[in-house]
């Protein structure tokens, strides 16, 4: 088993190099007394990353230990004193597949390409969450400045979902990660079948691959269906038919025309809701991700069918909204 394998991925732009991150184990064995059945400092030599910890109890579990990007060897050693351990449960588990990027530019337009179109099935947060700024992480050691991190779901989440640019801890190459969280002894055996050192080990590029295709999509508009349910029927049929275009002697605005007419208008009611209506292109530029739309009419659309008193035109039109009418608005790659 490879620990750095690809993985072929077609919707991507290029294929992921897969690696285990980090792994935190919890155990019943108290905190000094895991120190003294473990070679602590030959894993420490073997993986820097490695780390032990005293718990409060809770669970039963007495200590843990974690490391980061485990190496076959490291792993190997490790199973040797796994019976020393007694019962253990595998609590957190990160998935990382990394695209490999020639230079730091290169990475970012790896970004700008993946994330507006990145949709996590099961998404309960329905909204991506931007934390670092303009800079990005460029202040922690590894990582490269010019682009915030992007977070799928709430860090405390049993399935997370993260996207960020960096250096692979592996080949040290600039990389755009993609990076599954996952945490909880059942739900990683349920999601990968991983409740063991061993499993670890074996946890090959074919079964990532099949992780990934069952949890992640990449969605591209719908213009057909998004532009038929914005614009209304009547005015549907009519900009198909090329009625009210702009004429062949005048300037053409594609950003004016079809469902992107309804993007720059929640965009600008967004900014302006907000009081920033200085800073419309950042609000525009969430309106044309796809995967940031989706999850938008999905919240909006529940949100509205609770509120009470009069609605507006557009509110009516959201309440009607179905999960199976929104996903008709995007394709599935």
């Amino acid at each position: 088993m490879a620990m750095n394998s690809s993985v072929n991925f077609p919707s991507f732009p290029c294929d992921p190099e897969f690696h285990i991150d980090k792994v935190e184990i919890y155990t019943l064995v108290p905190y000094k007394r895991l120190s003294q059945i473990l070679p602590v400092t030959l894993l420490r030599s073997m993986n820097p990353e490695f780390y032990t910890r005293q718990v409060d109890g809770k669970g039963g579990y007495l200590s843990l230990m974690g490391f980061s990007a485990p190496s076959v060897p490291f792993l190997e050693l490790l199973m040797k004193h796994e019976d020393k351990l007694w019962a253990y449960d595998i609590y957190l588990v990160e998935l990382a597949y990394d695209f490999p990027g020639h230079d730091e530019e290169d990475v970012r337009r790896l970004y700008d390409m993946i994330v507006p179109r990145l949709q996590k099935k099961w998404w309960k947060r329905k909204k991506i969450v931007f934390v670092g700024g303009e800079n990005g992480n460029g202040e922690l050691e590894g990582y490269i400045t010019g682009r915030p991190t992007a977070y799928w779901e709430d860090r405390k989440s049993s399935t997370g979902l993260k996207v960020y640019c960096r250096y692979s801890k592996v080949t040290g190459k600039p990389v755009l990660r993609v990076e599954f969280t996952l945490r909880g002894a059942g739900n990683i055996k349920v999601k990968t079948g991983i409740h063991n050192l061993i499993g670890l080990l074996y946890y090959d590029s074919i079964k990532a691959k099949e992780f990934i295709r069952r949890y992640l999509a990449i969605v591209d508009f719908n213009p057909r269906a998004l532009s038929r349910w914005a614009l209304g029927e009547r005015q549907f049929r009519r900009w198909e038919k090329g009625v009210g275009r702009r004429t062949k002697y005048s300037t053409p605005n594609p950003e004016l025309t079809g469902y992107k007419r309804y993007l720059m208008i929640m965009a600008a009611r967004d900014a302006k809701r907000n009081g920033r209506l200085d800073d419309f292109d950042h609000y525009l530029q969430k309106w044309k991700s796809p995967a940031y739309v989706r999850g938008r009419l999905m919240r909006d659309s529940n949100q509205i069918r609770r509120k009470r008193g009069r609605r507006t035109g557009l509110e009516r039109k959201l309440a009607k909204l179905t999960p199976y009418k929104i996903n008709s608005f995007f394709i599935n790659h």
